[in-house]
């Protein structure tokens, strides 16, 4: 599979889904369905965020799919990395998911691995729900 078949068929729909999880599990505790919400307002580094609004809490995660050539200063690389960053007003709620080594996508082996680290990330989503609904009082 090629990187914008990749990015198109599964990690688009993969991250979209697995920020959705943690929105409805938010919604399950009690948020107001109109207090959350699923966006990609960065297209450029392929970021997808959730915002969540509790009183004066305001909780930002995101999932991205971050191109690392500009900052390994090889851009004749191809080298990618998914990262996930959950932001409660300012201070970050760690993850246990790492992000690892970047990945090359311009082979095969690479999308692979890139796919792989995707699926890595989603199991620590329940995780994340966890703490999302902590910081959130729910």
């Amino acid at each position: 599979m090629d990187y914008q078949t990749a990015v198109t068929t599964e990690f688009i729909p993969r991250a979209t889904a697995a920020l959705q999880g943690i929105a409805q599990g938010l919604i399950d505790a009690g948020l107001g369905a109109n207090r959350v919400s699923v966006t990609m307002p960065d297209t450029t580094d392929l970021r997808l965020q959730l915002t969540a609004t509790r009183g004066n809490k305001t909780i930002t995660a995101y999932i991205e799919l971050t191109d690392a050539s500009h900052a390994i200063g090889d851009p004749g690389r191809g080298q990618a990395i998914f990262t996930i960053f959950v932001d409660s007003n300012g201070a970050e709620l760690p993850i246990s998911y790492v992000p690892g080594n970047t990945q090359r996508y311009t082979t095969e082996a690479g999308v692979d691995a890139l796919l792989a680290k995707l699926a890595e990330l989603e199991l620590k989503m329940p995780e994340a729900l966890v703490k999302i609904r902590a910081s959130l009082g729910l």
